[in-house]
């Protein structure tokens, strides 16, 4: 079979990589990008691969930005993606407390985390 064109944004690889009949081509996309299409092709007896080429799109999954992390404390998320639905959890160091805002906030579907960012000072903090 003829040797694949390239895939704008994702890459391909065949196995055995001589292209011979019944060679599998495997198609993947670079991240951030989804395919459309199949995600194999078959080289065929008439020395052609099998359907059309996929296409990698840019996928428009939300995804929330790394909120900043407070002085004197951490910012920890449940999911490295920080897709809709990540909770990030903020953490003050030992000797200080969160005064001011949400200790757990969410990436919402507008591409934003809910509530408002902490604030860790040293000493009771809030009641």
């Amino acid at each position: 079979c003829p040797i694949l064109p390239p895939i704008l944004n994702g890459s391909s690889s065949v196995d055995p990589p001589t292209r011979t009949i019944d060679a599998i081509a495997t198609y993947t996309c670079n991240h951030g990008y989804s395919l459309v299409g199949n995600a194999a092709s078959t080289c065929l007896s008439h020395k052609q691969w099998s359907g059309n080429p996929p296409v990698c799109e840019r996928s428009t999954e939300v995804h929330c930005d790394i909120l900043n992390t407070p002085a004197n404390g951490q910012v920890i998320y449940d999911s490295e993606t920080r897709t809709v639905g990540t909770i990030a959890t903020y953490q003050c160091n030992v000797g200080y407390t969160n005064v001011a805002g949400d200790e757990e906030r969410t990436c919402e579907l507008n591409g934003l985390w809910s509530g408002l960012p902490v604030s860790c000072s040293q000493g009771q903090g809030r009641n």
